[in-house]
């Protein structure tokens, strides 16, 4: 069948001759190519917006330089203008088969209007064929972009991992380091030193720890190992009558002598001295507060001790600023650290627990008193510091809202880790400032074994934009491209009954009428135009007599009969109405 088969046909004319005319047979004479190349490029979009989908699905954002729903919009778009192409192809091939299988005019022109006009297509009705199926589906196609669009969402996912911090926190202090105890290794201290001052300044203003933990990206939570405070408290409750009992003295009516300036809320600090009873330097910090305890009105004392130790904290780290979380420790006082050890904690961190001492009795110490006034007949009352102002209940005299002890705990936790890390970094900077004259200083700044920079296993949680793939809506949009496909594909079948390369042009589809200004030897539109291109035309009013054209000027008075068509200009004058 691929050989080439010339078939002629024998006109008898004036003069008899043998004209061929353009037509041959074989699959390979008339092959649609770039009707074929577009079908598999649809295909070739179809696969690629599975891969991008499948390969993008759970990648990270930042991955991308461009992002799927970019490939996604370019894919539909190649393969709206892709299928649209296959079926420009395809019209012409199916009205051409058409109309060689023999049909009536009505059909070839519906053919036509179904290729050319949607409306045509869709209200087809019971006329409705393959080509008018392959115009609508092939149109469909347009809502595979919003669907594969929709296929690629952005969400923002966690990711967990273990990373190594690096650690800048102390696990012991230089000699008297944190305040100034005029050279003997005592809590009693003159004053604060520089470093410790600019800790407790930090404290109070809640700036936020940037320094000490670097290595997360995310946010890390962990425990650290550092320099810390043990804490052991102990409370008991004291009955108090509150009743008014007034006694008659040669000074008037008086109510009992213990209602004569009662304290009601008093912080205090001590401290037990450095010496051989005690061992370790400890600052005791004692809070009473007025409290309503089974209804009875108690007077509840804790007392608590303080002293340095090895603790572990539970720590936070994010965007580079590190927290203190409450223990989850058996800790009844509930503060940021949990007791692990003593063993390294030596005279040399003497002074720290007295620097301290003087930190907390600053930020803490205070006391509120009452007392009965004869003059106007009701209690007055009176605070020293501010601190009883957070903790009593404004409606009531005396009564507290909460024990200011648990609060005073996490503060020694807070100011002694920050202190820590404060050490260690200056530790290191005296460490690239050791010199000569600096000897006997560096000595008492010389970090030992375990302040040396360590690392820290924590828990690091990513919060990540990644890309998640519907595919569902995938799927949507393969089930439209794939029967758009095979009805759109379905009109380029046959092409090889043809013989010929056609097209849709009104010049091919005259000349195919025999109209006779396109009388010619060849019958493709594009051989015609080489042929018959140069001959002029005009379309417009011809008339003629008993069949015979005359010319557009002619007045005869004969019977004439007019039709609007194409004919050599010098027929064809303008319509006129009648």
């Amino acid at each position: 069948m691929d050989s080439k088969q010339h078939v002629s046909i024998t006109n008898t004319v004036a003069l008899s001759s043998t004209i061929s005319i353009d037509w041959t047979a074989g699959k390979l004479r008339a092959t649609p190519w770039m009707a074929l190349v577009a079908t598999f490029a649809f295909l070739s979009f179809a696969i690629s917006s599975v891969v991008v989908l499948k390969v993008s699905d759970g990648q990270l954002v930042s991955s991308w330089r461009i992002p799927p729903t970019v490939f996604l919009a370019l894919i539909a778009a190649g393969a709206n203008a892709s299928i649209h192409f296959v079926l420009s192809e395809g019209l012409r091939i199916a009205w051409w088969r058409k109309a060689m299988r023999g049909t009536t005019i009505g059909n070839l022109h519906r053919q036509w209007a179904f290729g050319d006009s949607l409306r045509a297509s869709i209200t087809a009705g019971r006329r409705i064929n393959l080509t008018s199926l392959a115009h609508i589906m092939a149109t469909t196609v347009l809502i595979v972009g919003p669907l594969l669009q929709r296929a690629s969402t952005i969400e923002n996912h966690s990711h967990t991992t273990l990373v190594n911090l690096t650690v800048r926190v102390a696990n012991t202090f230089p000699l008297d380091w944190g305040g100034n105890s005029n050279g003997n290794r005592d809590w009693n201290i003159g004053s604060l030193q520089s470093e410790f001052s600019e800790v407790v300044l930090n404290y109070t203003k809640r700036t936020p720890i940037s320094v000490g933990f670097q290595g997360c990206q995310g946010r890390c939570d962990g425990t650290v190992r550092a320099l810390g405070i043990s804490s052991s408290c102990a409370s008991e409750d004291n009955p108090i009558d509150l009743s008014l009992v007034f006694v008659t003295s040669s000074d008037g009516i008086l109510p009992p002598a213990a209602y004569v300036n009662q304290t009601y809320f008093a912080i205090n600090f001590t401290a037990s001295p450095w010496n051989s009873q005690v061992p370790v330097p400890v600052v005791n910090v004692t809070t009473s507060v007025l409290n309503f305890v089974n209804n009875k009105t108690v007077l509840s004392v804790t007392k608590c001790s303080l002293r340095l130790a090895i603790v572990d904290y539970p720590i936070t780290v994010l965007n580079g600023t590190t927290t203190l979380r409450i223990s989850d420790t058996n800790n009844t006082a509930s503060t940021f650290a949990s007791y692990y050890s003593n063993s390294n904690i030596t005279e040399d961190s003497a002074a720290y627990i007295g620097a301290l001492g003087v930190a907390l009795s600053g930020l803490f110490a205070s006391s509120a008193t009452r007392w009965y006034s004869n003059t106007s007949q009701s209690w007055d009352s009176s605070t020293i510091g501010l601190t009883p102002n957070f903790y009593l209940d404004p409606t009531t005299i005396g009564m507290v809202l909460s024990n200011p002890t648990t609060d005073i705990l996490r503060a020694a936790d807070e100011l002694t880790f920050r202190a820590a890390i404060k050490a260690m970094i200056d530790w290191e900077y005296w460490a690239t400032q050791r010199t000569p004259y600096l000897n006997e200083f560096y000595t008492y700044y010389d970090p030992k074994e375990e302040n040396k920079n360590k690392t820290l296993q924590v828990s690091q949680v990513l919060q990540q934009n990644i890309f998640i793939s519907s595919f569902t809506y995938l799927y949507a949009a393969l089930v439209v491209m794939l029967l758009s496909l095979i009805c759109t594909s379905s009109t380029i079948y046959g092409w090889w009954e043809l013989g010929r390369v056609v097209s849709l042009s009104p010049i091919e589809t005259a000349h195919a009428f025999n109209a006779p200004v396109l009388r010619g030897e060849s019958s493709s539109a594009e051989a015609l135009v080489k042929e018959l291109g140069d001959t002029r035309i005009r379309y417009g009013e011809v008339r003629s007599v008993h069949g015979t054209r005359i010319a557009a000027g002619d007045t005869s008075g004969e019977m004439v009969t007019s039709r609007l068509e194409f004919a050599d200009p010098d027929l064809v004058r303008k319509p006129r109405a009648t």
